[in-house]
């Protein structure tokens, strides 16, 4: 039985500040366009799709997180990152607004995600 539990799932305030902070980054940019293209996504993923260390893509999770942005569930030993589905319609336009201009931070990365899935079959295995 795969059991799913919520982590850090209050909502921030959602503060234009930290908003437009969390997205004024390339990677926590390209991060939320791979999660908002590919649904939930583990840090493992993360981690291979921008070849990054993990503790940068934790990091830079938890600001989104911080801003309201995502929400992070645990399954298992994993915690996978999801758009939040809850969000003003503000910064929904502005995250469509980023994903129709900025397809180029994440051309590399859904390249390595799709190579990983096809490799290893299960993501975070």
């Amino acid at each position: 039985m795969n059991q799913a539990k919520s982590v850090g799932s209050k909502p921030a305030d959602q503060d234009a500040v930290k908003v437009l902070k969390a997205l004024g980054d390339d990677f926590r940019l390209g991060a939320l366009l791979l999660i908002l293209d590919n649904g939930p996504l583990c840090v493992c993923e993360l981690t291979e799709a921008f070849d990054v260390p993990q503790p940068k893509v934790s990091r830079q999770l938890a600001t989104l997180r911080g801003a309201g942005l995502v929400h992070s569930e645990r399954r298992g030993q994993w915690i996978y990152y999801s758009l939040r589905p809850e969000l003003p319609s503000w910064v929904e336009q502005i995250v469509q607004a980023a994903a129709d201009n900025s397809r180029h931070l994440i051309e590399i990365p859904v390249q390595r995600l799709r190579l990983m899935n096809e490799l290893s079959g299960v993501p975070c295995s």
